[in-house]
């Protein structure tokens, strides 16, 4: 059988070198490679000591042995219980020359069967995915390790996805990307086989002067017909005495999502935890009994299966009697080192009060600090012990049993005070959290692999991911090993998913409170090249000149009791606004006037919430009354409102609306309703975004506007949506501390905020 993907090496390995490195993929039989894949490997030591090959030798031996002997045909299961055996084997080698070797230690090992891909990876690689053009850095490089090599459980993770045609996966040793950047490395692996890209890769690198060894694997999956390729030829190629560099028939073609489920197997893959299960229980016994001996041989470490029973028997006394005993002086120790610990920390908290209180104060003049010093100097610290112990032998037994209680509960309870927060988690609430990190790695690695296919999907993962991190004490051990790493990268994946675009130091036009600093302005209307914006708490109105960047005032009416309530622009040249008493008024920058405008409706009982005129119409919504109703233009006046809106829908709570042909009604949840003819929409709903759209002001778009823009004064920022309700793009600023309005010019690519009485020009742009 022909393996169903192209699989094309690429090895470096110089006589000099100051790593070793190793790359191999498994020959397996037509029956084993239909069952469970093909096997490979990328690995780097990242030292020359000679017994590296034989390590790397030796992973290799034991994955691929145990893989292909496994029962189960399910590639995962089999791969975990591989990396189970090696885990066992590698104990073992720990016990014979150390664990130094660890830290430089750097693979990837998986398995790809049809068009599943199943991998783990350690230290510091490469994994690259291309698709349709894009990269992703899998692994990413960027971050350091998010942990170090734990020598109980070197292998401890699983990450699973699947191939298609459109995608392609690069594994390698992290020195490659010193001589080639990753954008580089896509465009030779994007547009040629991977014979042919790895041949190129090897052109580039092997000539090389310094020392540095390289090794890397191109996996794609089958797409056409499958040739066989030839193998990627490394100069002076170490010759290891396990070593099969073979290759397996290689295949052409690409991935398609890498889904991360990374998996911590933790009582699958992990060797044996009774070495440091026997060492704690050693040491503890050895501070009560004071004894040096063993209790237990080390050589039963050596023994990874069968670990607790013979350790656990030699460490516990036979008898029920003597097992009481032992529990008995176990607590009492513990009670003694705790009251010693809380002693000491008592008397040196109370010796710096002290200090602070009697022998650190300033004084006004130069002779009281001559004197005061003087006595310092004179009262010594052996002085003022000597002192405290001649009062103490003066009392009486039982005023010295008394002061010692005393002493004890103001320790206790000022140990209470100092570690006030400081609570320590228990070793089952640090396996918990452990649990925790696993399933917010896992998210964040699919959150991440999905950004490139599907932006909804990966958006939900990665808050999932995030709420489950900030579940996490960000005291425990578990967060402070991983959990600000994690934070970082899930903070920086949500803004690229959530298309966020931070504007560090907006374009401030001008400040409407110039003309008067108790303006308080909530509406703007663009006509022309002026920006007019109305008074919440009056009917007078503001001018501000884009083109200068001057503000003047055009109507002045403060005091009347009559405010603006909605604004929308009637004409060119004239806008229409609504007043707190239910009243219309056009307004006419020209004539510098309000002109009441008489509309009529056929309910007495109406609070209109917004108006908008589209053509020759005028719109206004009116929630008390569950309508939208249609004036019809007739010279300079509108006819009576008709009502607009047709079936059952709900206008309750709708606070602003857009028409551009059809109309979109905003509600105080953030809800968007979209009406055609008068009927709404059931298929149209904005996409859920981060943070949620729950506390939207204002919605604006128009005929000549292809997007819709959301106001969200709540989270500093507008959001803004297709007219298919696609997110794409939220622009957001620290100085947005107040949106109160705004208009858009796409046109010209600009958008307009009113943020208090500032209105900033905001540049329209592609979220990257």
């Amino acid at each position: 059988m022909k393996s169903p993907s192209h699989l094309a090496e690429l090895f470096i390995g110089k006589d000099d070198g100051r790593s070793t490195v190793k790359v191999f993929t498994a020959t397996p039989t037509p029956l084993e490679e239909k069952n469970l894949g093909v096997l490979f490997a990328v690995m780097e030591i990242d030292s020359q000591e000679e017994v590296n090959n034989e390590i790397l030798d030796i992973i290799v031996e034991e994955i691929d042995n145990h893989y292909y002997q496994a029962e189960s045909f399910e590639v995962e299961s089999a791969f975990e219980h591989a990396l189970q055996k090696a885990n066992n084997r590698l104990q073992e080698i720990i016990g014979e020359i150390g664990e130094d070797w660890l830290v430089n230690l750097n693979l990837v090992i998986g398995v790809q069967k049809e068009k599943q891909l199943v991998f783990t990876n350690l230290g510091r690689m490469i994994a690259l995915m291309i698709h349709n053009g894009k990269i992703i850095d899998v692994l990413d490089t960027a971050q350091k390790k998010a942990q170090e090599i734990n020598p109980v459980k070197i292998f401890s993770n699983v990450v699973c996805g699947e191939l298609t045609p459109e995608s392609v996966i690069f594994f390698a040793t992290e020195s490659i990307l010193d001589y080639l950047s990753k954008e580089k490395i896509k465009r030779i692996i994007a547009h040629q086989t991977p014979a042919e890209a790895g041949q190129e890769l090897y052109n580039l690198l092997a000539d090389d002067t310094t020392n540095t060894n390289f090794a890397a694997l191109i996996l794609t999956k089958e797409k056409k017909a499958l040739t066989q390729n030839k193998t990627v030829t490394a100069l002076h190629r170490p010759a290891l005495p396990h070593e099969n560099q073979d290759k397996a028939q290689i295949p052409n073609d690409s991935m398609h999502q890498l889904l991360g489920k990374e998996s911590q197997t933790a009582e699958l893959l992990t060797a044996s935890i009774w070495p440091s299960v026997k060492k704690g229980v050693k040491q503890n016994l050895q501070k009560i009994f004071q004894k040096n001996k063993p209790l237990v041989s080390p050589t039963s470490a050596l023994d990874p299966l069968e670990p607790a029973k013979t350790g656990a028997t030699s460490a516990q006394p036979s008898s029920p009697t003597g097992q009481i005993v032992l529990l008995v002086l176990k607590k009492i120790g513990h009670a003694l080192l705790l009251l010693l610990s809380l002693l000491k920390r008592g008397l040196t908290e109370i010796y710096r009060m002290i200090k602070r209180a009697f022998f650190k104060k300033s004084y006004s003049s130069a002779s009281a600090r001559g004197r005061y010093s003087n006595r310092i100097n004179n009262f010594s610290l052996g002085a003022r012990i000597g002192k405290a112990l001649q009062w103490f032998k003066s009392l009486s037994l039982v005023q010295k049993i008394f002061f010692i209680v005393a002493i004890v509960l103001l320790l206790i309870f000022a140990q209470m005070v100092i570690n006030k927060g400081d609570k320590k988690s228990t070793p089952q609430e640090e396996k918990s959290y452990n649990e925790q990190m696993t399933a917010v790695d896992t998210k964040t690695n699919e959150g991440k692999a999905a950004v490139l296919y599907d932006q909804t999907a990966a958006r939900k993962l990665l808050i999932e991911a995030r709420d489950l991190l900030n579940q996490i004490p960000k005291d425990s051990t578990a967060y402070q090993d991983r959990g600000e790493a994690l934070q970082t990268t899930i903070s920086n994946q949500l803004k690229q998913v959530n298309k966020v675009i931070t504007l560090e130091n907006p374009q401030s036009l001008l400040n409407y409170n110039s003309v008067n600093p108790n303006v308080a302005v909530s509406h703007l209307v663009l006509l022309g090249a002026s920006m007019y914006a109305f008074d919440s708490n009056n009917t007078s109105v503001y001018r501000g000149n884009l083109e200068d960047k001057s503000t003047s005032i055009t109507i002045s009416k403060p005091g009347q009791g009559e405010k603006f309530q909605a604004v929308t622009k009637a004409s060119p040249g004239t806008a229409v606004a609504k007043l707190n008493n239910n009243s219309f008024v056009v307004f006419n920058p020209v004539t510098e006037n309000l002109t009441p405008l008489d509309l009529q409706y056929a309910e007495d009982k109406y609070n209109i919430a917004d108006l908008k005129i589209f053509g020759t119409r005028l719109y206004t919504l009116d929630p008390k009354t569950n309508d939208i109703y249609k004036h019809t233009k007739t010279n300079d006046t509108f006819s009576a409102g008709v009502g607009w809106v047709n079936g059952d829908i709900s206008l309750e709570n709708t606070i602003s609306m857009a028409i551009d042909g059809s109309i979109y009604v905003l509600k105080d949840n953030g809800n968007v309703l979209r009406l055609d003819a008068g009927i709404k929409d059931n298929d149209f709903a904005l996409e859920e975004i981060d943070p949620a759209l729950t506390h939207a002001t204002k919605i604006y778009t128009d005929e000549n506007t292809k997007n819709l823009y959301m106001l969200d004064p709540e989270n500093k920022r507008v959001a803004v949506f297709t007219k298919e309700g696609k997110l794409t793009a939220q622009y957001t600023s620290e100085n947005f501390g107040d949106l109160r309005d705004m208009v858009v010019d796409e046109a010209n690519k600009h958008m307009y905020l009113l943020n208090n009485t500032e209105l900033y020009e905001v540049e329209l742009q592609e979220a990257q």
